[in-house]
């Protein structure tokens, strides 16, 4: 989903609620930033009745987000000093490095997530 404008709090709790939450079958420990649209208190309620674990990270701490270290990565492999001519080669681009990230990295880049904060 491509989202164009200001998130704002509701809007982010319903697409939680309806997209997210749906999709995880097993108990899985939800990582999110300190972004001003992510409510802990009502994140966490909504994690534990649907039987997640909410981990907030601490403020400023990109090195404990996994999903830094997977934009880090694809920076790396696809635009690293290059200039685009439109923003739809762009788009191209950045489909075709998420396609060719192996799985098993994400996985890598959320172990080292979870043994940062002693899971």
């Amino acid at each position: 989903m491509i989202y164009k404008g200001s998130m704002m709090v509701d809007f982010f709790v319903e697409w939680f609620k309806r997209q997210v939450l749906p999709a995880l079958k097993t108990p899985h420990v939800i990582v999110m930033d300190n972004a001003s649209f992510h409510p802990k208190n009502i994140l966490d309620e909504l994690c534990i009745q649907n039987r997640h674990f909410f981990l907030p990270l601490q403020p400023y701490s990109p090195e404990m987000n996994p999903i830094e270290q997977v934009w880090k990565e694809i920076r790396k492999r696809g635009f690293k000093n290059k200039a685009f001519q439109t923003l739809e080669a762009v788009i191209d681009k950045l489909q075709e490095v998420i396609q060719g990230l192996e799985k098993k990295r994400y996985k890598v880049h959320c172990q080292q997530t979870m043994g940062k904060v002693g899971f």
